[in-house]
């Protein structure tokens, strides 16, 4: 995917540069620390399609999801987000963040401290 196919527009132009070559070398890690922390989930839905065309969106959102300052956003949101990537995005998720061996048993995530916060409950496919 070419660079400007990306929406940079989370990221502050001085930083255009490092995001680029970020891009270029598919580090998620670097692309994600060239906005600010509550521009993250931002820089990655304003760029669904060329992330997923590389095979970023994957490993973006995992970066976005426990990097990201996330209080503003509802659990329907997040779920939303979740769902961006389709079915075949389900896979390379669990790949690269693998949920516990379940066996038919659900598995709630809190996304805050003491089971405070938005909650996501995920069952087995």
């Amino acid at each position: 995917m070419s660079l400007p196919d990306w929406n940079l527009s989370a990221v502050v132009p001085i930083l255009h540069p490092q995001a680029r070559r970020a891009i270029e070398a598919r580090d998620v890690v670097g692309l994600v620390c060239s906005t600010d922390s509550h521009r993250g989930l931002w820089l990655l839905t304003s760029n669904r399609l060329p992330a997923l065309a590389c095979g970023m969106w994957e490993e973006m959102l995992i970066e976005v999801w426990t990097c990201e300052l996330t209080g503003r956003y509802s659990a329907a949101h997040w779920e939303s987000v979740f769902r961006f990537g389709g079915r075949e995005s389900r896979g390379r998720l669990r790949a690269i963040a693998p949920l516990p061996d379940m066996q038919a048993q659900a598995v709630t995530l809190y996304r805050g401290t003491e089971q405070q916060g938005d909650k996501f409950t995920f069952r087995p496919a």
